[in-house]
C-alpha cells in the first residue's frame, strides 16, 4: 500500500509537470526482508538505476547495510520505514525521518503516563 500511495503521489506531480520540469520514477525492489537481498537491492538502484535518492526503505537492519552504500554515493534516504534511533545517528545529514525513534516514543509515553 505504501509503494502505491508514493505511486499514485508521484503519478499527480508529473502530470503536472514533475519537479522542475523533470519526471519522478518511482523504482520498487523488494528484498523479502532478508538483508542480502536488500544490499542487493540497494546495489542496483544506486549502480544501475542510477536512483538519485532511496525512499521508504523497509526494516532497520536493511537500511542500515543500504546506509553504507547510500553514503559513498552521497545518496539522501527518504523516509525510511524504521523507528530505530540509527536512523537518527550520525551521520544525520543524507537521513531524512518522518518520526521519532521507538525510543523517544517510549520514554515521551512513560512520562506521560505517571
Amino acid at each position: 500500500p505504501a509503494m502505491k500511495a508514493a505511486q499514485m503521489h508521484f503519478d499527480e506531480i508529473n502530470e503536472k509537470g514533475g519537479v522542475h520540469g523533470r519526471k519522478i520514477r518511482l523504482v520498487g525492489e523488494d528484498h523479502g526482508y532478508q538483508v542480502p537481498k536488500a544490499v542487493q537491492a540497494a546495489n542496483k538502484l544506486i549502480n544501475r538505476d542510477k536512483v538519485f535518492a532511496m525512499f521508504m526503505g523497509l526494516g532497520t537492519p536493511h537500511n542500515l547495510a543500504a546506509f553504507k552504500l547510500q553514503e559513498r554515493k552521497n545518496i539522501p534516504n527518504f523516509l525510511p520505514l524504521s523507528a530505530a534511533r540509527q536512523m537518527l545517528d550520525d551521520p544525520i545529514g543524507l537521513k531524512f525521518v518522518s518520526f521519532s525513534s521507538y525510543y523517544d516514543g517510549i520514554r515521551t509515553g512513560l512520562k506521560y503516563m505517571k
